[in-house]
């Protein structure tokens, strides 16, 4: 199970909190659309985890927490984008 932040059992890259932050420093170097940015993130966040894929699910939801935070946004071309 996922948690937003973590505890003292879990890992900070298995929150959506951990994950955002890949989200962040991959919409750093430009905007990407959301397929384009979850095949980068899940990239990134496979290196970092020796293996380990990101569900496009737990993607999605990280990204829905990042913009309920007001840290990303959605543009009229559909890209994702930092604020």
């Amino acid at each position: 199970m996922r948690l937003i932040i973590p505890d003292i059992n879990t890992n900070i890259n298995d929150t959506y909190l951990g994950i955002g932050y890949y989200v962040i420093d991959v919409l750093n170097a430009k905007s990407f659309t959301i397929d384009e940015c979850y095949n980068r993130v899940n990239d990134y966040y496979n290196k970092s985890n020796n293996g380990i894929y990101l569900a496009f699910e737990t993607f999605i939801i990280s990204v829905i927490f990042l913009y309920t935070l007001n840290i990303l946004e959605i543009n009229e071309k559909g890209e994702v984008i930092l604020k």
